[in-house]
């Protein structure tokens, strides 16, 4: 998944009075975990026009009106309203059965193939317009094959050399596989196909790689996120993209971002987060405005207001002590591309009696209390060099001589975790591209507890890594993110402190199983929560919230779709903390990794008694995040 180390990016972390979840990415290394990012907009520039072939077409299609649905400026924060309830959900329309925002792949078979364009055209219905590329194959041709795939303007800038976007949303026909031979040069493909009588599809332009000798991707630009199926059809041969003429997001489409229950959260309990190098506490009436972030009834309170930058925190287990990493004025780490020196340090929840808990290495990362707050476990960057190897150390919180724990070899360690009896377990990477799971006992010995697990019953590879475990409060279990070895999202393994499996939550039998699926917090009472993104996709976030009694069985609680991402969380007294963003990172959304720049929310939801509502926003160049022990 990720790839390559990138500056530690500025972020907003939120965390519990009773815990703090440090939530990761794709990969170990603690400049790969999950953050909320901030990033500039980019400008489109005028496209150069193209020469415009004119397919035939079929008669003018009146699409029916669409109402646009997309991230919505931030509102100014008020205190939370009683709130109606929201509309109902469409009924399904049978004609749109296959449509979906999810990546799609269409044809049999995989490999090169050979192919010639003969015809292109629109055609329409009450529901859709479909755009039908008829094609000539030669005997003895792979199959013709395709994927599908939506993106926002600004992801397709990212990703493309284009000066500007067909729209502000692109599907994107990927053919990558398309030979670059004499079938391929007799087709239109540098040139863009304009359908002048239709309302949805009224143009569709070709992108050629010329480094690479085969493919081509075809970008229809669209107004708004509207549904599409992908289609290959023999006798004819043919490649049909059909998109819906309005759009299956409502306001009711994302219940996480929806204010539920009329009461005022005042039973709030306080929350601790980073914001800009310093660390503040949302619960206790302040004014913060000067800081970017706009109060609800909650507040905010700045506990560090340091000329130094805070970069990781944790919270003690009896929530009266904060362990953070600080680094000296000057050097913004999140803006740099080397390791910044920081150390440890230690305060009191409300910001009094800071002092230098340990200075080891070149800088700290990841604190975590142990159990009985005793202790504190973080990771260390000794050297500096690259690529980053951290190593485990502990030193007592009420100060003392640091000690290593583990380090010094060919593994990379990283994002400890406390268990029952003292034990530690922390994610492991090799310079080699092995990722594993390390559990070190009390006695000092290691354990890779990740070997055996990363692979299937025949001796097969099922996952790549197992990255980012999160304790339960008790540390008898723990959660880990496993992503599938065929690149194709991740599952979610539950393990009891020794290692051995309990569950493994993301796959639904043989023929379903979700993208994406990734803890958010433990209860006090033993329960998980954790996310589910159900499909892969570049625009979309599908989700289901479920919550794992600790015995074996999971429940839902609530299920939509949003058009940013959920990023962080953590669960907090008897309910949930998590942040919103109107854009994602991106690629396919479900780690939780949130753009950069880009405005984001606190939300709180007192699960058991049912309030839910937004706290805080930060604004664009803000951001939000929840992080755990």
């Amino acid at each position: 998944m990720n790839r390559n180390p990138t500056p530690f990016p500025l972020r907003l972390l939120v965390a519990a009075a009773a815990t703090l979840l440090t939530l990761a990415a794709c990969t170990q290394s603690v400049s790969d975990r999950e953050q909320i990012t901030n990033i500039q907009t980019i400008i489109a520039g005028t496209p150069s026009s193209t020469p415009t072939l004119t397919p035939t077409i079929t008669p003018t299609i009146t699409s029916t009106p669409t109402v646009t649905v997309g991230p919505s400026s931030t509102p100014t924060l008020t205190p939370l309203p009683t709130v109606t309830p929201p509309p109902a959900t469409p009924t399904p329309n049978p004609a749109l059965t296959g449509f979906s925002l999810c990546e799609q792949q269409a044809g049999s078979g995989d490999g090169r193939f050979s192919a010639r364009l003969s015809a292109a055209k629109v055609r329409g219905s009450p529901a859709y317009e479909e755009l039908t590329l008829t094609f000539e194959q030669p005997e003895g041709s792979a199959p013709l094959h395709a994927t599908a795939s939506c993106v926002s303007d600004r992801d397709f800038l990212e990703r493309t050399s284009a000066s500007s976007a067909p729209g502000p949303f692109v599907l994107e026909i990927g053919l990558a596989d398309w030979l670059r031979d004499e079938g391929f040069s007799a087709s239109p493909i540098t040139q863009t196909l304009s359908f002048t009588t239709s309302k949805i599809i009224t143009a569709a332009s070709f992108r050629i790689d010329p480094e690479r000798e085969t493919g081509a991707t075809i970008a229809i630009g669209l107004n708004e996120a509207l549904p599409y199926r992908l289609r290959v059809e023999r006798n004819p041969l043919r490649l049909t993209i059909a998109i819906a003429k309005s759009s299956s997001l409502v306001s009711s489409s994302d219940l996480l971002s929806l204010q539920a229950g009329g009461e005022r959260l005042e039973t709030l309990p306080p929350l601790h987060f980073l914001l800009d190098g310093d660390i503040w506490r949302v619960g206790t009436p302040s004014s913060s405005a000067s800081a970017g972030i706009k109060p609800a009834n909650a507040g905010a309170t700045n506990v560090t207001g340091s000329v130094e930058t805070e970069t990781d925190f944790t919270l003690s287990p009896d929530s009266t002590t904060v362990a953070f990493c600080r680094a000296a004025a000057g050097i913004d780490p999140t803006e740099s591309s080397f390791a910044v020196p920081s150390a440890l340090w230690i305060m009191g929840s409300d910001g009094q009696d800071s002092r230098k808990l340990a200075e080891v290495g070149i800088n700290c990362a990841e604190p975590t209390f142990s159990l009985d707050g005793s202790q504190v476990a973080f990771s260390v960057d000794e050297t500096g060099a690259t690529p980053t190897q951290r190593s485990i150390w502990v030193v007592p919180s009420t100060g003392g001589t640091p000690q290593r724990l583990a380090g010094g070899d060919e593994w990379s360690r990283s994002a400890p975790q406390w268990l029952a009896g003292d034990s530690l377990t922390y994610a492991a990477a090799a310079e080699d591209g092995r990722r594993t799971l390390f559990v070190r006992e009390d006695d000092g010995t290691e354990r890779d507890i990740g070997a055996d697990l990363l692979l299937n019953s025949d001796g097969l590879a099922r996952y790549s890594a197992l990255i980012a475990p999160l304790a339960a409060r008790d540390g008898q279990s723990f959660a880990v993110t496993a992503p599938r070895a065929d690149g194709f999202g991740a599952e979610l393994l539950l393990l009891r402190a020794d290692g051995t499996l309990i569950e493994i939550l993301g796959v639904g039998g043989s023929s379903r199983r979700d993208y994406w699926t990734r803890p958010l917090g433990w209860t006090a009472s033993g329960e998980l929560l954790y996310l589910a993104t159900t499909c892969r996709s570049t625009l979309v976030q599908d989700y289901v919230l479920y919550r794992w009694d600790g015995v074996g069985s999971s429940a839902v609680m609530l299920a939509g779709t949003n058009l940013g991402a959920l990023g962080a969380a953590t669960t907090v007294g008897d309910g949930l903390a998590y942040v919103l963003a109107s854009r994602g990172a991106s690629g396919p959304r479900g780690p939780g990794a949130i753009s950069l720049r880009n405005p984001s929310t606190l939300w709180y939801w007192d699960i058991s008694a049912g309030p839910r509502g937004k706290l805080l926003e930060a604004d664009v160049g803000r951001h939000l995040g929840p992080a755990d022990r």
